[in-house]
């Protein structure tokens, strides 16, 4: 699985649990706006780590 969509609690599970799942590479955030934080954790592990407002704002979906 290479992109994942999920809440802030199963994101924090997944970037910790990164090593078992190889091909993943997006994670999509439900909810708040990704922290510095949660970016970086992302970087750590060659994870991106997006929040879903940012997708649909970049694909033209909804305008702020």
């Amino acid at each position: 699985m290479i992109t994942v969509v999920c809440d802030e609690s199963k994101m924090k599970v997944l970037l910790e649990q990164c090593d078992k799942c190889p091909k993943l590479k997006n994670i999509v955030k439900i909810g708040p706006a990704v922290t510095d934080e949660e970016k970086e954790a992302g970087e750590k592990v060659g994870v991106r780590v997006t929040c879903f407002k940012e997708l649909e704002v970049s694909r033209g979906i909804v305008t702020n």
